[in-house]
């Protein structure tokens, strides 16, 4: 495998198989070291299976990382024979395993490099690819995703199909979950605080607001905190609050008006509430919201009523308002 002859494969290129490796989503207790099945395509490799191309694998991120931590979690996807057996697929379905960890954990997951593999039997491979886009961040590793169970990998497992049925992997589709799991995982991807509050929100958004789209940000308060606590009253307020100030912060932004301000005043006031000397716009705030986000993708990837209200393509508006009664009433 160390032929210097090796290439990126071609947008026409056919090939069998393509490990994927992830640095910081992690098996642990009865899961360590085991192969695991995650749908008819995609397998957790334990440390016996695609042994020469998990090595150049690790080799290759080893050098293109500049350390020799290689630690984490590598994949294996077979390409269907029955289709054109695209290269990217492979990664596609794989960020698709890793959005479904994400959510169930609400830490970081994040798949970064794959080999792909033309013909076993032939040695006919190709240069990894390199995903990371310059962005890797090596203390990236303090913000990981464990999983230790069975119960909670078979969990992930039914986020996975759920977000295959969703049609995540389309790169153009509509739905209010397909569009709210979009600015989920651009918003995770999002350096700057003030554009990944603002994609959050959107995400929220998508899930919440309605054909009206009168008084937006009630709607989104009052409808999350149901959908997350319908049965806990002090929870509801806590989520309610916690939304309406949030989103003045995504108004502020997004309409060009002094963020600085107004971030302060609204961190001042989550102080207060909490009897805290610091609560940090970019740390505390962000992190709760991103945690609300992930509660209330897993509620709509986990309850079936949720699940098939929120992957309609289409909605009457009867039956839109009778939901979101139901919801809160």
């Amino acid at each position: 495998m160390d032929d210097p002859k090796l290439s990126y494969p071609g947008l026409d290129d056919i090939v069998a198989k393509t490990v994927g490796y992830s640095h910081n989503f992690f098996l642990r207790g009865e899961l360590k070291n085991k192969k695991l099945k995650i749908d008819d395509f995609l397998t957790v490799l334990d440390d016996k299976t695609d042994i020469r191309a998990v090595s150049y694998l690790k080799k290759f991120v080893s050098e293109a990382r500049k350390e020799n931590d290689t630690s984490g979690t590598f994949f294996s996807f077979v390409h269907d024979p029955k289709k054109s057996n695209r290269p990217y697929d492979a990664m596609d379905r794989i960020r698709v395993f890793a959005t479904a960890v994400r959510i169930f954990t609400g830490m970081r997951a994040d798949a970064l490099y794959d080999f792909s593999i033309k013909d076993i039997k032939k040695k006919i491979y190709f240069l990894p690819f390199d995903l990371t886009g310059g962005r890797y961040d090596p203390y990236g590793r303090r913000n990981t995703s464990v999983i230790s169970s069975k119960a909670d990998f078979n969990t992930i497992k039914k986020i996975h199909a759920n977000l295959i049925k969703a049609k995540i992997e389309k790169t153009l589709h509509y739905s209010k979950l397909y569009n709210a799991t979009e600015f989920f995982r651009h918003g995770y991807e999002e350096h700057w605080t003030l554009l990944k509050t603002t994609l959050f929100f959107t995400a929220l958004e998508s899930l919440f607001s309605d054909s009206s789209k009168s008084e937006v940000t009630e709607k989104i308060s009052v409808r999350t905190a149901y959908l997350l606590y319908p049965k806990d009253s002090t929870k509801r307020k806590e989520v309610y609050t916690f939304i309406k100030r949030g989103y003045e912060i995504r108004s502020l932004f997004v309409h060009g008006s002094n963020t600085e301000a107004g971030v302060n005043k609204i961190m001042k006031k989550f102080e207060k509430d909490k009897g805290s000397d610091n609560y940090s716009f970019h740390l505390d705030f962000i992190e709760d919201l991103h945690q609300l986000v992930c509660d209330c993708l897993k509620e709509c990837y986990l309850n079936n009523d949720f699940f098939l209200f929120f992957t309609k393509e289409k909605y009457k508006e009867q039956e839109e308002q009778s939901f979101y009664r139901d919801l809160v009433l």
